[in-house]
């Protein structure tokens, strides 16, 4: 396949000149100490009630600010067209297409919030804030295609990810992107979530004919990948629970939480690889953190696919177990024949008449407002 600018693949180093330009403009609308307080407010209790106490503390405003550059635009060696590199390259490209997607968000969030704020609405800002949704689309439909290219041809082992619905009925994205936490962003619609697929698919097919072409893949290969693309779709569904329902600006770094954390855990000093099915059971059942935590702390120890999901329908029946006997324990609470039973025994037959007589005289006295019809 002769190459030319039609079927010219776009590159990584792209992907990370957008990443550095788009986070350092972030860092410059933004101020040190509301960056820690954005990252800070993940603690807090998430929709379902969940709080995480594992959330990294250990900077002030300057250092997390330097933090978050160096867990950022460490990656600013990868050179070549996506898809078409070797299989830790296209792994590090994936980290910072999703970055790339994440931070486009989060700048847009403040055009956003700038937009709200003036009633004339701004033509730089409302145009800043349309290439930022740009920017965000453009990197989506990368991590779609990066992602659907890696699992095929180089391991299904080591991205959790897929598409889901929210409480709202809105499409999103999830990706557990492993040592940072969970990330998610919204589709904005149907039709943009189908056209980002479009294009994503597009772009499948011509990285595949490249690959053949380059003898990266066999032609028994190609044939079985792209029917797999074109029957089952490029796109997986995302069968765990997201907990991270706002992932602020999540770090590639484990501090003095996450040690506390692995040795409550008994993992200190075991290998992710070694981890078996047993010890899942065991740190799913811990009591000392909830759900929202175990499913953190086990992203931040890169766990593998298989673990996360093994470790996530055990999180949910847990978390399904937990609200069955909450609802149990609130309607036992308010169970009118308990209330009455126990009435019954705190009271003499003496008192309990007198308040039947003051209930008879009450209904003798009180309007009947009801209609008939």
């Amino acid at each position: 396949m002769t190459q030319n600018r039609f079927n010219q693949l776009p590159r990584y180093e792209k992907v990370f000149s957008r990443l550095d330009q788009i986070l350092n403009q972030y860092i410059k609308l933004s101020t040190d100490r509301s960056i820690l307080k954005f990252n800070s407010s993940q603690k807090s209790q998430n929709e379902d009630g969940f709080s995480n106490s594992l959330v990294e503390d250990d900077f002030n405003a300057f250092e997390l600010v330097n933090e978050i550059r160096s867990s950022y635009l460490g990656r600013d060696y990868l050179e070549g067209e996506i898809g078409l590199v070797d299989g830790q390259d296209q792994y590090d490209g994936i980290f910072n297409t999703t970055l790339y997607m994440l931070m486009s968000n989060r700048l847009g969030k403040l055009y956003k919030g700038a937009l709200n704020k003036t009633s004339n609405h701004d033509k730089d800002i409302k145009n800043s804030y349309k290439t930022l949704m740009n920017s965000k689309n453009d990197a989506i439909v990368k991590l779609i295609y990066s992602l659907f290219i890696y699992k095929e041809t180089e391991t299904d082992n080591d991205f959790y990810y897929g598409h889901s619905i929210d409480n709202n009925g809105k499409d999103r994205l999830i990706i557990d992107l492993p040592v940072y936490g969970q990330i998610s962003v919204h589709f904005g619609s149907k039709e943009n979530l189908e056209n980002i697929k479009y294009i994503a698919k597009q772009n499948i097919d011509l990285i595949l004919k490249r690959k053949l072409e380059l003898g990266q893949i066999t032609e028994e290969q190609f044939n079985e990948i792209k029917s797999k693309a074109d029957s089952e779709g490029i796109f997986p569904k995302y069968t765990g629970k997201l907990y991270e329902y706002s992932s602020a600006i999540p770090l590639d770094y484990c501090g003095e939480k996450f040690k506390m954390a692995q040795k409550d855990l008994k993992l200190s000093g075991k290998m992710v690889s070694d981890i078996s099915d047993d010890d899942i059971e065991r740190i799913s059942a811990n009591n000392k953190y909830n759900s929202r935590e175990l499913y953190y702390f086990a992203i931040k120890s890169d766990f593998s696919k298989q673990q996360l999901e093994k470790l996530s329908s055990l999180l949910q029946k847990r978390d399904k177990k937990i609200l069955q006997t909450s609802k149990k324990k609130n309607h036992s609470q308010l169970d009118p024949k308990r209330i009455g039973r126990k009435a019954v025994s705190l009271t003499s037959a003496e008192e309990r008449q007198i308040v039947d007589n003051h209930e008879v005289m009450s209904d003798s006295i009180t309007p009947n407002h009801s209609k008939e019809k």
